[in-house]
């Protein structure tokens, strides 16, 4: 059992994001006395760590990213070498969209835990959202020589190389082998079909996507690729598509600005690198566009995973 000051501890953590593991913190008790919450010892801050760990396991199970962050920050508070809050914070931020920030936690992750391939991933996934391509593809290879046959490894390489623009076949290659271990699986049909935006093979992305669609409607990406290809093939049902991408996330041209495939300046009949009939941008993009599953997104099965709190340990 938690000594009665641990308990306390835990209480003024939750109540007022105090630091468990850093100096002593003053806060007002009953007729404006002082109580003072000693530092806790190193099996002490170990426990309370795992408390909050559970919470933090338990919030984003749930799907409440922002207080799994919280949860998880406290954790850390506590005891900064549980590599696996970073970890979970890190997939927090991801879920968000918050690239920068995850980049930072599994850094963090990996100097605990180098040869973690969860770890690993959410560091490439995270430099996926950043754009830095050349970067995750080299970490995503490295999660692969820890795991060979995880799709979503297999896949967020093609993204990367896809992004990074000159190893396409690679790129093609590494999504068929994803395919192979995930046989029609929504995010890797989306990310394929990048590939053959980038190829300029048209009708092949029209059917990736149409076949990515079928199985997850909801990827605003998906509907705007779809688009994109068939206003190239001079289908006019490319404009319904781009309208459908936007109405479901007003930010999706910025996937496309970010993989190389759609000029930043990009409205109809003005820039030759648009297709005829693209309708111009929104003026105001959120900027926070939904990635379609296994890209800058986190991979779904390892989310998963997290959410049954069954997290890697080696």
């Amino acid at each position: 059992m938690l000594p009665a000051r641990v308990f306390r501890s835990l209480f003024f953590c939750l109540c007022l994001a105090g630091t468990a593991n850093g100096q002593a913190l003053d806060v007002s008790a009953r007729h404006g006395k002082s109580v003072a919450v000693q530092p806790l010892s190193k099996s002490e801050g170990e426990k309370v760590g795992a408390l909050f760990m559970a919470m933090c396991l338990t919030h984003f199970a749930q799907g409440h990213f922002e207080w799994a962050e919280e949860a998880c920050g406290q954790a850390i508070e506590a005891d900064p070498r549980l590599a696996d809050a970073y970890k979970v914070r890190g997939y927090a931020y991801l879920m968000n969209h918050r690239f920068e920030r995850a980049e930072k936690d599994f850094h963090a992750a990996l100097r605990l835990k180098p040869n973690d391939d969860q770890n690993v991933a959410g560091y490439a996934d995270s430099l996926n959202g950043e754009g830095r391509f050349a970067e995750a593809a080299g970490q995503f290879r490295r999660a692969l020589s820890l795991v060979p046959d995880r799709a979503a490894y297999w896949n967020g390489l093609c993204w990367a190389l896809a992004g990074e623009g000159s190893q396409l076949s690679v790129a093609l290659d590494s999504c068929n082998r994803a395919l192979t271990l995930a046989p029609g699986a929504a995010g890797i049909l989306n990310s394929r079909a990048m590939v053959y935006l980038r190829q300029r093979r048209f009708p092949l992305a029209v059917a990736d996507y149409g076949a990515s669609l079928a199985v997850q409607r909801d990827q605003a990406s998906a509907w705007f690729g779809r688009g994109f290809a068939r206003l190239w093939l001079g289908e006019k049902q490319g404009s319904a598509d781009i309208s459908e991408a936007r109405r479901r996330d007003t930010g999706v041209d910025s996937i496309f600005v970010q993989m190389g495939v759609l000029p930043v300046h990009c409205a109809a009949a003005s820039v030759p690198a648009c297709p005829p009939g693209f309708l111009p941008m929104p003026d105001k993009s959120s900027g926070a566009y939904q990635v379609a599953v296994l890209h800058a997104d986190p991979d779904q099965e390892l989310v998963l995973e997290i959410k049954a709190g069954h997290l890697a340990r080696r």
